[in-house]
């Protein structure tokens, strides 16, 4: 046997779950509660930064895979880390071009824009939502967030402010 009887269950000290929803297309204001790498389902080596946040009054979460390294696809991982980057500049990351611990993505406050997808489970049609983009959140709400300046570029090769 394994100790368990359903008959003895006592639930009195249990509180009732609400449960968690999806995030529905639109913009929100969400905090970064996860933060990960894992390896893709691929299992080659590639690695993904994993997830989750959650809306900041209580309108859902949503969790969200980005490419770090993907083994023979420079490009996705470009995309990946230019990804990465909008949510650590737009989250406001005290350090978004040298981020260290992936731990430190964990709290930041980010808009995202959030879109309807269209999947198949069990055979059957359904909605589901995806983030599309990060952004600064006081693009969402001017009144509460002082909108954050973009880390300064690295100038471009050649010699653009030279008078002809």
């Amino acid at each position: 046997m394994s100790g368990f009887d359903f008959r003895d269950l006592n639930l009195s000290s249990v509180e009732v779950s609400a449960g968690s929803s999806v995030l529905k297309p639109g913009k929100h204001i969400v905090r970064v509660s996860e933060a990960k790498i894992v390896p893709t389902k691929k299992n080659d080596g590639s690695k993904q930064l994993f997830i989750k946040v959650g809306g900041l009054n209580g309108e859902g979460v949503i969790s969200h895979w980005i490419n770090m390294h993907i083994v023979g696809s420079p490009k996705a991982s470009e995309i990946g880390r230019e990804e990465l980057k909008s949510l650590l500049v737009w989250g406001g990351h005290p350090n978004p071009n040298h981020p260290g611990d992936v731990a430190s993505i964990v709290g930041l406050t980010v808009g995202v824009i959030v879109k309807a997808k269209e999947y198949t489970k069990d055979g059957e049609e359904r909605t589901g939502s995806v983030i599309s983009r990060f952004i600064d959140p006081a693009d969402i709400d001017p009144t509460n967030y002082t909108p954050k300046a973009l880390p300064a570029a690295k100038p471009a090769a050649g010699n653009f402010g030279a008078p002809f």
